[in-house]
């Protein structure tokens, strides 16, 4: 597989965040040979969707987004399908909370609410784990092919 350079002083001219910097310099250091296999080992720890964006050309960019669509509606499905749960079971909270007036409502609205957000994560947890995955492989692979050269 091919493989071609990063640098972290790409990522701070591109104006990527302080915690992705961070992460890149303690991971990598101040480069890292960028191959589809090491971004997909990293698939939850950078932000794919800043990195299309700001570090592919045009043609990588739409290459990237045709290769995560199928992906992304995925994982939109998934997160739909998961708010509609979430907001059905936790209606009930929002209600009670609105009503009162004590200073405990945050903790009543927390304890009603817990079960749901639990619920809502693992049913998106597999789908965002692909969606990541998916990105980080599509992410390297443009960035890598990427005839128009470096950003």
């Amino acid at each position: 597989m091919e493989a071609r350079t990063l640098t972290l002083a790409t990522l701070k001219s591109k104006g990527a965040c302080a915690e992705q910097v961070l992460r890149f310099r303690k991971m990598f250091g101040k480069f890292v040979q960028i191959t589809e296999a090491l971004c997909v080992e990293h698939a939850s720890a950078f932000t794919w969707g800043w990195a299309a964006e700001n570090l592919l050309t045009a043609s990588a960019w739409a290459t990237y987004n045709a290769a995560t669509a199928a992906a992304r509606a995925t994982y939109e499905a998934a997160a739909a399908s998961a708010w509609a749960t979430y907001n059905a079971a936790t209606a009930a909270a929002w209600a009670t909370y609105y009503a009162a007036t004590a200073a405990s409502a945050w903790a009543t609205y927390d304890a009603a609410t817990a079960a749901a957000w639990a619920t809502y994560d693992a049913a998106t947890a597999a789908a965002w784990a692909t969606y990541n995955a998916a990105t980080a492989s599509a992410w390297a692979r443009a960035y890598i092919y990427d005839a128009e050269g470096q950003p």
